[in-house]
């Protein structure tokens, strides 16, 4: 059953749901920003919370401490990451934390209006790509590096320049960030998401009724998705399509 069958399936039972990334990936067809708004409106007429778990925007609070407050209009963010796949599925992988990410500092992004890819193996690609909202542009560039190596792997971001790497303690698993010498205490982002999600499930049945504005995050993160898998497609080709 793919992801979207079981959401079909929690919603019809009457559950709120949260979800893994991506919503959509192949061998999905049609437009994914249309479905994912479909979802949002079925589940916001019913009263119930749907999201897709993103877990680097609880890193935010961390990266203060590091760097202080976030300036209130953010317009660039850098991000490294080394999923465990290569080629085309490397998108459907990693590019849904710049992208998350992003829309937590903008929340006013709505869509992806230019992108460009550059890569010199399946393994090895970089791109960068400009999100649009209210409040102007906001740039995303990001390195992605396929490893087949188990996890801890190496992932850091920067906000405005401002760069932090997040570091993971294999004894225990206890997370980190680090700016050079200077290192901070990272809750469990995971954690962080599922209670956030509770607490929203729990508000919604105190509520007990439908939601007049559904949060349209998904479907934005949809569609954004949707232009970058079609950019990678019509730069790449079958080329690194995956695999090696």
């Amino acid at each position: 059953m793919c992801i979207r069958d079981s959401v079909e399936a929690s919603l019809n039972a009457g559950r709120h749901v949260l979800c893994e990334k991506p919503l959509f990936w192949h061998p999905e067809t049609g437009d994914w920003a249309a479905a994912a708004r479909d979802l949002e409106d079925r589940f916001a007429a019913k009263g119930l919370v749907f999201g897709i778990n993103a877990q680097w925007p609880w890193t935010v609070p961390a990266f203060e401490e590091l760097h202080g407050p976030l300036q209130d209009l953010p317009r660039t963010l850098s991000m490294g990451l080394t999923p465990a796949s290569n080629g085309r599925e490397m998108i459907g992988d990693a590019a849904p934390h710049p992208l998350s990410l992003a829309q937590a500092l903008r929340p006013d992004l709505e869509r992806l209006v230019s992108v460009a890819f550059e890569g010199r193996g399946p393994s090895d690609i970089d791109f960068t790509a400009v999100l649009e909202g209210e409040h102007g542009p906001f740039e995303i560039h990001a390195e992605l590096r396929g490893s087949g190596a188990p996890p801890p792997r190496e992932a850091w971001f920067a906000i405005d320049g401002k760069r932090v790497d997040r570091c993971i303690r294999t004894s225990d698993y206890a997370l980190f960030l680090r700016d050079g010498a200077r290192v901070v205490d990272l809750p469990d982002p995971l954690g962080l998401r599922i209670a956030a999600f509770l607490g929203d499930a729990r508000a919604a049945e105190e509520a007990g009724r439908p939601v007049r504005t559904p949060d349209r995050t998904a479907s934005r993160r949809a569609g954004m998705l949707s232009a970058l898998d079609s950019a990678f497609d019509s730069t790449f080709g079958p080329a690194f399509a995956g695999g090696d």
